[in-house]
């Protein structure tokens, strides 16, 4: 996905209200991409002063992890070690 792809659907999930259809298959489109420059972004938007915004980042980070490269790994798995499991169990 290019950037500014990612852009655009960044700005969809802040269309409507927070039950709006278009906007969650925009998360959805996010969680699924999956790539660094998604990651970046919604880490950002957390910070927000906009509780909306807030919302969605964490909304998308809450799957990112999910999205399955073709390898069959997890987008981060391969860059960070992270498994997706809670280390503490």
């Amino acid at each position: 996905m290019t950037a500014t792809e990612i852009e655009a659907l960044f700005a969809e999930t802040l269309a409507g209200d927070y039950e709006s259809e278009a906007a969650w298959a925009a998360v959805s489109k996010l969680r699924l991409d999956g790539d660094r420059e998604t990651f970046e972004r919604a880490k950002a938007w957390v910070a927000s002063g906009e509780p909306l915004k807030r919302a969605r980042a964490v909304d998308i980070l809450c799957q990112l992890m999910r999205a399955q490269t073709p390898t069959g790994t997890t987008s981060f798995q391969n860059r960070n070690g992270c498994s997706g499991r809670n280390p503490r169990r």
